[in-house]
């Protein structure tokens, strides 16, 4: 364990320490050096914490004395565009802009432009606000704010607008919760990612949770290599990546992972720089930018993976049984062409001269229809069949393919 690792309990030291494990021989290491690095005395990067982009690609670097802004693509020892005073454990923007800085026992948020310390717009601090020392926030779609509180093992959770010595709206936090000084937070997709450096474990609960529930899911094990995790993101696909803080290692996990599961790949090795990663998100390109705590600098590197992309034909097509069979077997092989990412459905279609007469969905790549299934109004009109088969990626559906069938009396 890092002696920079900031404020840990003493029990949580020891657990961190005692769980540091070896990397398992399946997961795929990237020894790769960052595309640039922000990272010199000019920059005012010092222990770099929670790191959030807006939309003109503009990185806010948050770090224990302010958070520094810096345009698109620098790299080296440049001074920030601006700075906003105050700690920056946790940054993060909602959907119009507003950014939202946790740090010092409150939140603040700031509306979007302004210069060098602009004046907050709202502050969330309080004794009601059951903030205990904040490290990282994130902003739901309609505005609500999740906020992590490292010393009482909690998520508060404040409806959109909230500002003073507001009372959380719900609060996620108790035995059953299996918080162990949560770092990192991240909201994807209906659901909420909790870091916990504590017992080196990732909690997934649901968005609405409250009070004292147990997670839906946890990452935590042998395998898994967590180790002090901080921050975390998702891709394209949904993938899920930790800062692993006591490791030097960005950890990458299907979306579906759970128990003591083996990573996807592993962000690691000397020419990646990294020294005790701690910020961390994942740009619309897949590139993924940390911010190293111990090291003083922020990197960018190139994508883990490709980019998802919609998804080619189906191949093989067939339609098995004679033109009298009662049934028919419809199948098909999965796309040569993926999009670099899983198939999770097919639709299949039938039509006779232009009107749909059947249509389903399938996890597999197989269908079987029957007379009844091809009758429409009460009736099976005989003669050709078309039927049409797309496969679905997160992308979205891919180019059809078509085979015809014939139906004949029997």
């Amino acid at each position: 364990m890092r002696n920079a690792l900031p404020i840990l309990t003493a029990t949580a030291g020891l657990l961190a320490t005692t769980l540091v494990v070896a990397a398992p021989a399946t997961a795929a290491d990237v020894n790769r050096p960052p595309l640039r690095t922000i990272s010199g005395p000019s920059t005012l990067v010092y222990n770099p914490e929670g790191i959030a982009r807006d939309t003109a690609g503009r990185l806010f670097v948050g770090t224990i004395g302010r958070t520094a802004v810096f345009p698109p693509h620098v790299s080296g020892d440049v001074a920030p565009v601006r700075t906003i005073a105050g700690w920056g454990a946790g940054v993060a923007f909602d959907a119009d802009g507003y950014l939202y800085v946790a740090g010092s026992n409150e939140v603040r948020v700031y509306a979007p432009g302004g210069g060098n310390n602009p004046t907050p717009v709202r502050t969330i601090s309080g004794p009601d606000t059951l903030l205990d020392r904040p490290v990282a926030v994130a902003v739901g779609p309609s505005g609500w704010i999740y906020v992590v509180n490292s010393l009482d093992d909690s998520v508060t959770v404040y409806r959109a607008g909230a500002d003073g010595n507001a009372r959380p709206a719900r609060r996620i936090a108790g035995g059953r919760t299996r918080m162990d000084y949560p770092s990192g937070i991240l909201l994807a997709r209906e659901r909420l990612y909790v870091s916990n450096t504590g017992n080196d474990s990732i909690n997934q609960y649901g968005k609405s949770d409250d009070g004292n529930v147990a997670p839906t899911r946890r990452l935590r094990g042998s395998r898994t290599t967590i180790d002090a995790p901080k921050g975390l993101a998702t891709d394209d696909q949904h993938r899920l990546y930790v800062a692993n803080y006591s490791h030097d290692t960005v950890a990458v996990f299907d979306p579906r992972s759970s128990g003591n599961a083996r990573p996807l790949a592993r962000l690691r090795g000397p020419a990646t720089q990294l020294d005790g990663p701690h910020g961390l998100l994942v740009d619309p390109h897949n590139r993924v930018v940390v911010g190293s705590f111990v090291g003083n600098h922020v990197a960018t590197f190139p994508p883990l993976f490709r980019r998802a992309a919609r998804p080619g034909k189906v191949g093989r097509l067939k339609v098995k049984g004679s033109p009298r069979a009662r049934k028919w077997k419809v199948d098909w092989t999965k796309p040569s062409r993926t999009g670099h990412a899983r198939i999770d459905r097919y639709s299949v279609v039938v039509r006779k001269r232009g009107l749909t007469v059947h249509k389903e969905t399938r996890r597999t790549s197989a269908a079987r229809l029957t007379r009844g299934e091809l009758r429409r109004g009460g009736r099976l009109r005989l003669g050709r069949y078309k039927v049409t088969v797309q496969a679905r990626n997160i992308k979205g559906w891919g180019p059809a393919t078509t085979k015809t069938f014939r139906v004949q009396r029997r």
